[in-house]
């Protein structure tokens, strides 16, 4: 089965990954059971729901930061109080 053959859409109520085979078409999520619109999903759609990136929360990003900073000062203090 080649990557042409089918094709990798998201659900727009539950976001669970549905794969399309070439020639078919899904009327409705096997997992939520949502009906889709029967208008067509082109592939300009279906590249950009697969490549959509969540951004990193708020919380994670003070973590992150706060510990990056945190292991310079203590290198920085520990180099020189020698």
């Amino acid at each position: 089965m080649n990557m042409k053959e089918f094709t990798i859409i998201k659900c727009t109520s539950c976001d669970a990954p549905l794969v399309e085979l070439e020639g078919e078409k899904l009327t409705s999520c096997i997992q939520c059971g949502y009906v889709f619109s029967s208008a067509k999903q082109t592939d300009i759609d279906t590249k950009a729901i697969t490549t959509s990136k969540k951004d990193p929360s708020l919380i994670l990003t003070f973590i992150k930061w706060y510990t990056i900073i945190a292991l310079i000062v203590g290198f920085l203090i520990g180099l020189f109080s020698l």
